[in-house]
């Protein structure tokens, strides 16, 4: 996965999600606002703390995905990168 940073520290995944701000923490990890760039569509981006929390996240992912119902919150995209942790 390519990572891009811009001027003003913002980063776009996948040449397609630009960071638009931190929301917060969750069990998994951080979660970010990020916009798609080729809709202009919000979402909330989830990154895994570790590779333990990364399994387990992958696992929810593919699970929700078998899932619709309106009340239940609709999986758009998912990804892994090897984006490191300073």
């Amino acid at each position: 996965m390519e990572l891009v940073t811009e001027g003003g520290g913002k980063i776009i995944l996948l040449n397609r999600f630009k960071v638009l701000k931190k929301l917060g923490e969750g069990r998994f990890g951080n979660v970010y606002l990020v916009r798609d760039t080729r809709n202009g569509k919000t979402y909330a981006l989830k990154e895994a703390r570790d590779q333990l929390f990364l399994n387990q996240l992958l696992n929810e992912a593919q699970n929700v995905l078998l899932i619709d119902h309106p009340h239940l919150v609709k999986l758009h995209h998912y990804f892994t990168s090897r984006r490191g942790r300073k």
